[in-house]
């Protein structure tokens, strides 16, 4: 269509010159200042062109960019989803758990890092707008950060779980030492309180002694129950062969804590035992002196 204007402004131009050959002077003006309009306005039409070629040429190549990003965070998320969904699987030890968790907190960071690119994604999206108010682009923008929401969530999610089942591992594992050095300690200090001489004090100061072992086993039952009510919790989110593991050392620890309630059981009887037949000891001794004297006198 220029080529075609340009060739009308010529037969224009071509007329209005031999116009002026035979138009008189006020004419010529006149037509001259028409011909200087039309170039003017040529002039103007073809820059109009040029702007609105370079702009569309512009608006191409930044729609193409936009959607190859689109494309590209599209995927990325994808891909992404899919790998976060992928640690709900159960680890079978306190390490392997450490080790996703550390794992999965670095994946958090980057899905966090990975803001910035959305955010230049959407500025992007932004500009596009300025020059083409097409609905797909916004909706595009939308769809993205709605998706990007969506994964940090699960992601937080996750986090939070992982930790939650490292946390309770752990400390299933140091309530387990420390009640397994608990029931050693205990046992030395009933160590101390099974041998007794035969005399009312030594006998009470050692029955004393268990008396308060005892009061100590007491505390321990509520150690053991607080360790067994962890073990089904962990239990519950640990891969079947390290809750087989956990199990048995839990059912171990409660077994030696019910053959240490035993030991204490046979040490007070034993020593109760002693006490009372000595007690009976001294009064039939009492008894036979006081015969002897009767006797005697």
């Amino acid at each position: 269509e220029k080529k075609f204007g340009q060739q009308k402004l010529g037969e224009a131009l071509k007329a209005a010159a031999e116009a002026c050959k035979i138009a008189l002077e006020d004419d010529q003006e006149i037509i001259e200042e028409e011909v200087a309009f039309l170039q003017d306005e040529f002039d103007q039409y073809s820059d109009d062109l040029i702007r609105c070629k370079s702009l569309l040429e512009g608006g191409i190549v930044k729609w193409t960019d936009y959607q190859e990003l689109y494309q590209e965070a599209l995927d990325w998320l994808d891909k992404t989803e899919t790998s976060v969904q992928g640690y709900n699987n159960f680890q079978s030890s306190m390490q392997d758990k450490r080790k996703v968790l550390e794992e999965f907190q670095l994946k958090l960071q980057a899905i966090f890092d990975w803001q910035k690119e959305l955010d230049n994604l959407n500025k992007k999206g932004q500009i596009l707008l300025e020059n083409c108010a097409d609905s797909r682009v916004s909706n595009a923008i939308t769809q993205l950060s709605t998706k990007y929401q969506a994964l940090l969530s699960l992601a937080k999610e996750v986090v939070r779980r992982l930790e939650v089942h490292f946390q309770e591992h752990h400390q299933h594992a140091a309530l387990s030492k420390e009640f397994k050095t608990w029931i050693e300690q205990t046992r030395q200090t009933l160590e101390k309180y099974k041998k007794a001489e035969n005399t009312h004090e030594d006998l009470e100061e050692k029955l004393n002694g268990v008396k308060s072992v005892r009061t100590m086993m007491e505390q321990g039952q509520n150690k053991l129950r607080y360790l067994q009510d962890l073990k089904e919790r962990v239990t519950l989110n640990t891969d079947s062969s390290g809750a087989g593991v956990i199990t048995e050392e839990t059912s171990g620890l409660k077994k030696d804590f019910e053959n240490l309630m035993n030991e204490v059981q046979d040490v007070k009887t034993n020593l109760s035992s002693r006490f009372d037949l000595l007690g009976d000891l001294e009064k039939s001794n009492k008894l036979l002196l006081e015969w002897i004297e009767d006797t005697e006198g």
